[in-house]
């Protein structure tokens, strides 16, 4: 049986000195966002070509379409709603809403 330590980006891990597991909090993904949008309000969250965003904007954005989502397409709580979008903006708004 293959455990996951076997598997080979592990090893390169272990060459770098880059541990294999983290330990995340059990929060929701969005309070992650919440946090930072909190103590971190101006600083960068993510780089897209040459735009950058901040903390506080990906809160919003992300806020944003949550209420959409809800008032407007009647998504609710423990609705299962797919993201297939390429690597963008959109898509960790998506993610993260």
């Amino acid at each position: 049986m293959v455990t996951y330590s076997d598997r080979p980006w592990i090893k390169i891990y272990e060459q770098i000195g880059l541990p294999y597991h983290f330990d995340y909090p059990k929060i929701p993904l969005f309070e992650l966002i919440d946090r930072a949008a909190t103590e971190y309000p101006e600083s960068k969250a993510m780089v897209y070509f040459d735009r950058e965003y901040t903390y506080a904007q990906l809160k919003s954005y992300t806020d944003r379409l949550a209420t959409a989502l809800s008032k407007k397409m009647g998504i609710k709580k423990g609705d299962v709603v797919g993201v297939q979008l390429f690597n963008s903006p959109q898509f960790i708004i998506g993610v993260y809403g």
